[in-house]
This record gives C-alpha cells, sequence and structure tokens, in this order.
C-alpha cells in the first residue's frame, strides 16, 4: 500500500473485483490444503458474511463479467488504462512459487493486463520480505487467526501500525470502526459493526484475498507431544517434541 501503483485504492480494489478466486483455488487446490472463498473472515466466524449472499456480492460472484468491466475502468481512472508492469514474489515452496502465484499472475494479465516476473525468495527470508515491504506482490498466508472475533483478528493486521499489518494499509475510517469495536458488547451491534467493515475493506482492500484454508487438525494417537495449537502455524513451527510412542 505504500507503493505505486498499490498505493492507489482504485488499484487494489480493481485486483479484488478482476481475480476470479474460485479458478485461483482451482489451480492450487491439487498441491495444498482446501481453500474457500470468504470476505475478510473465515466462513467459520458467526460474524462471516452468508455463502449465499456472498457469491451474489462484487468481486466474489462466479460470473466476472460486470467486474471486471468496472476493475478496467478502476484502472483507467487511476491511470493505467493499459495495465502495467509489476513483479510477483513467491517463496521457494512449490505450492507457492510453480502453482499458486504463476495462477494468480496469468488472472492478473488476462483480466487487467497487470504483468511481471516472478521472483522467487527462500522461505525462510519470509519475514524479513514482509518486515521491511521489499515487495510489489507477494503472496503470503500469515493472514490467520485462531479467533473468531473480527476485533483481535484486524486489529493485529488492518490497523495503521499494526505489528502484523505486512500490507501496510492505513484507513482512519476503518481504525475509527475498531476502536468501537473494541468496546462495544451487543452481540447486534458488533455485527452491524462488523458488516460495515467488511464493506470498508471491499471498496478499499488491503490486499487481495483469496480466501481462508480450513483447517481441521487430526493425528494418530501413537503421536506424542504434539499440541492442537501448534497447527495453525505448522509451517514455521518445530516438532522437537513430538514422538512417537509405539
Amino acid at each position: 500500500n505504500s507503493k505505486e501503483p498499490f498505493s492507489d485504492p482504485r488499484v487494489r480494489r480493481a485486483i479484488h473485483l478482476a481475480v476470479d478466486r474460485q479458478a485461483l483455488i482451482d489451480a492450487f487446490a491439487p498441491v495444498w490444503e482446501p481453500a474457500f472463498v470468504t470476505r475478510w473472515l473465515p466462513s467459520a466466524s458467526p460474524f462471516a458474511t452468508p455463502q449465499e449472499e456472498l457469491l451474489t456480492m462484487p468481486g466474489y460472484r462466479p460470473d466476472k463479467t460486470e467486474d471486471i468491466e468496472t476493475a478496467r475502468q478502476l484502472l483507467a481512472d487511476a491511470g493505467y488504462p493499459d495495465g502495467f508492469e509489476t513483479t510477483f514474489t513467491a517463496w521457494t515452496e512449490a505450492a507457492s512459487s510453480e502453482v499458486a502465484v504463476p495462477a494468480f499472475a496469468e488472472l492478473l494479465r488476462t483480466s487487467l493486463n497487470i504483468r511481471g516476473d516472478i521472483k522467487v525468495v527462500e522461505r525462510s527470508l519470509t519475514a524479513d520480505v514482509l518486515r521491511t515491504g521489499d515487495f510489489d506482490l507477494f503472496k503470503s498466508d500469515t493472514y490467520a487467526s485462531s479467533i473468531l472475533d473480527p476485533f483481535p483478528f484486524w486489529n493485529s493486521y488492518l490497523r495503521t501500525g499494526a505489528s502484523q499489518n505486512w500490507s501496510q494499509y492505513s484507513n482512519p475510517d476503518f481504525d475509527a470502526l475498531l476502536d468501537q469495536l473494541s468496546e462495544e458488547i451487543d452481540p447486534d451491534t458488533r455485527q452491524d459493526l462488523v458488516n460495515q467493515g467488511l464493506d470498508m475493506l471491499d471498496e478499499n482492500p488491503p490486499f487481495f484475498l483469496i480466501g481462508f484454508c480450513a483447517h481441521s487438525p487430526m493425528w494418530n494417537q501413537e503421536v506424542k507431544g504434539l499440541a492442537i495449537e501448534q497447527r495453525q502455524w505448522s509451517k514455521w513451527g518445530r516438532f522437537e517434541t513430538v514422538w512417537l510412542d509405539r
């Protein structure tokens, strides 16, 4: 969000509208965990938009014809009627560098003529890349939470200056909504605030959200020492205390 052209909300919304999320999920499904199209919350959250409603909304509906037309106009309004060149960054994991990122790049090229090379970085350098912001478009799966309530989730990733705000998103209106959400306890009022937040994020997206994976942790009863809370961060975790009891 701090670099042109992605510092322009119109460019980010154009991408949000144009890319076919389900096509992208279908492309990487054979090499990834199951993923589902959602808005800015996991579908398991009680605050999430119902699936039948979601699939009628711009950016999420299966028919991309109108969305792509709107997206191209947004790019033209932002000064990029012919698209632009960029760099896609992927980590060395094959599912990312050889499947997911190339699929995303192709969908952007065919829908908006946004094109560019793919830069591959070592998985161990992911944190450094995110922290320094040394990327244009970077495929990351760090937007995750083990808590279904939206406030701690959004507050960590989307508040201006937050510790995990890797996209460097800054939206004063959204920050103000988070302040309200942190104090409100009435369930119906909280749902109204969350709905407002979802609409804000659709209109001024911090990044392109593919969807959320469905984690169903399970392991053989002979596996000992594996804590369920470690599952969320399994790609980064070390399992030095896990053993087979046979």
